[in-house]
């Protein structure tokens, strides 16, 4: 058998070697690439290597994205917590810890996004269609959608 057949067959369905996967398991967990080198006994440089290629790339950014649910999962059992310690920041003795807990619940206030309130409203953007700079609205799809989810349109004034 060649050396490459070997190496292929070596791969994992994510198309790396299992060490390869180790290495982007560890990076997404946050591991240095100098501690990484030492626990899997490879040279720093090939993980600088490793990390060019787009199904190590993209398997890191996988690790990332399931310790980033696992983290919002955990998060949101906290909230009540959470809460308590704004409360008793925003009424603690201390100014500077008042200041900075009401800028940072201000600011995460007002960064928060409101998404659409009004379902006739958004029934009729997705009813408005522009094809070569020229807009149209299809009545029949958007009087569709009004029966479909038991709406009525306003009467004009």
């Amino acid at each position: 058998m060649t050396k490459t057949n070997k190496n292929q067959q070596n791969r994992t369905k994510s198309g790396l070697t299992p060490i390869q996967e180790q290495a982007a398991i560890l990076l997404a967990s946050g591991e240095s690439i100098t501690a990484i080198s030492e626990k899997l006994d490879i040279n720093r440089s090939t993980i600088y290597e490793w990390q060019e290629v787009f199904t190590f790339r993209c398997y890191y950014n996988k690790q990332c994205e399931s310790i980033k649910e696992r983290m919002k999962a955990g998060l949101f059992g906290l909230q009540e917590e959470a809460i308590n310690a704004i409360r008793g920041s925003l009424q603690s003795d201390n100014a500077s810890v008042r200041l900075k807990a009401a800028t940072w619940l201000l600011e995460r206030l007002s960064n928060t996004e409101i998404k659409d309130t009004d379902p006739i409203a958004f029934i009729r953007k997705q009813c408005d269609t522009t094809f070569l700079d020229s807009w149209s609205f299809d009545t029949t799809k958007f009087e569709r959608m009004l029966e479909a989810y038991h709406l009525e349109e306003p009467e004009e004034l």
